[in-house]
């Protein structure tokens, strides 16, 4: 009597192995683009302190949330600028030397701001926030939340 595995038996080994291989693929790649997401809502935050700290301190600070391109619906793709009187800090998602532009170009921006350009000033001495506003940061159906209080306070909403 022979001792082996059947061809049938290999081939339902083998698909097993595919089967849970694409099942971690599957998990692993919604964890990545889950702490992407939340690496970037960081960023944005660290960005917008940063702009309420340069106010504080006398300066004339703006954050500007914008594409090169026109907007659809009131989303902006991943660009924002702050702006300190004439100095431009570009943030990680718009700087051309960084990698996080190209793995965050579907993610999306949208301010809580009713208009076509939005625009979050801060005043100086005070960092107060005009306007108040919350901003959502979406990547494939995942979404985070941030606010920015009329005191300027820049927080994530669980």
């Amino acid at each position: 009597m022979m001792k082996g595995f059947t061809l049938i038996e290999m081939l339902v080994v083998i698909i097993i192995i595919g089967v849970a291989t694409g099942v971690g693929i599957v998990s692993i790649s919604s964890y990545v683009n889950q702490a992407r997401l939340r690496q970037t809502t960081q960023d944005l935050i660290l960005d917008l302190r940063c702009a309420v700290e340069f106010a504080k301190s006398g300066t004339q600070t703006i954050v500007i949330f914008g594409t090169t391109t026109p907007p659809l619906e009131g989303t902006y793709t991943g660009t924002y600028t702050i702006t300190e009187e004439e100095r431009v800090f570009q943030n990680p998602l718009w700087g051309e030397q960084t990698e996080k532009k190209r793995d965050m170009r579907k993610l999306h921006l949208t301010p809580d701001i009713p208009v076509i350009n939005p625009i979050i000033s801060f005043a100086t001495v005070t960092g107060f926030a005009s306007p108040v506003t919350s901003i959502t940061l979406t990547s494939k159906g995942k979404s985070r939340y941030v606010r920015i209080n009329k005191f300027g306070r820049i927080e994530e909403i669980k």
